[in-house]
């Protein structure tokens, strides 16, 4: 995303590529090590953080995962007050 208040559209997409190619994001990965969504800066990060199953799962685990898709907005707006009136109730 490039920031709205950037002063020089060139250079802020600059940084946007940089970023994307693994120049930045690998760093932060491995400082926090946490996994890092940017394929391009696997070959980057700490091995020990790549070879740590629990933050990069097999290929077994993997094919188990899988992905919730969000409430509409009008069941969203249900479950948020009824969770409300829940914890108000305490």
């Amino acid at each position: 995303m490039i920031d709205a208040g950037a002063r020089e559209l060139r250079e802020e997409t600059q940084h946007v590529a940089a970023n994307e190619a693994g120049g930045i994001g690998h760093r932060a990965a491995n400082y926090v090590f946490y996994a890092n969504g940017n394929a391009a800066a696997t070959a980057l990060l700490d091995p020990a953080l790549i070879e740590d199953p629990g933050i990069y799962p097999p290929d077994a685990v993997r094919e188990k995962l899988y992905v919730t898709s969000p409430y509409p907005a009008d069941v969203q707006r249900f479950v948020t007050r009824l969770w409300t009136r829940i914890k108000g109730a305490q």
